[in-house]
């Protein structure tokens, strides 16, 4: 293994911890929202506690998995064989979600209309994209 493996397995705990810190942050206007506030920041709290948590599942997930690749582990095929449906779940799609509720709370907070027209513009043209480069490969 190259020595970039092992940094990134040392500063996993460090990436989480932190996370943890802004869920424990933002958690109370996170459930503010569940609960029906629909005021800007609860929408931002929200968006940071979906993307944080993703990012501490992820992190935890390719811990794992670089570990078990390092050591020889019986678990490393099982790791590497469902890790793209990892980075669906938490990487990306706690992205996406947690993202576009950050970007909602932020545009109603700056009550910047056209900048989310923009960005359902600029989504929509990378998921274009996106489906394009998957034809290509798959073709």
């Amino acid at each position: 293994m190259i020595l970039d493996d092992y940094f990134s397995i040392a500063i996993t705990p460090l990436a989480i911890i932190t996370c943890f810190h802004l869920i424990y942050h933002w958690y109370p206007r996170a459930l503010a929202f569940i609960k029906g506030n629909r005021e800007a920041l609860s929408y931002i709290g929200l968006g940071v506690v979906i993307y944080h948590a993703g990012t501490v599942l992820d992190n935890a997930y390719w811990d794992s998995a670089w570990t078990s690749l390092i050591s020889d582990h019986w678990l490393k095929p099982y790791f590497f064989d469902y890790g793209s449906m990892a980075n669906v779940v938490f990487r990306q799609g706690c992205v996406i979600v947690g993202g576009y509720l950050q970007i909602v709370g932020v545009m109603m907070y700056d009550n910047n209309r056209a900048g989310m027209n923009k960005f359902y513009s600029h989504s929509a043209a990378a998921l274009l994209l996106g489906i394009a480069h998957v034809a290509w490969l798959y073709y």
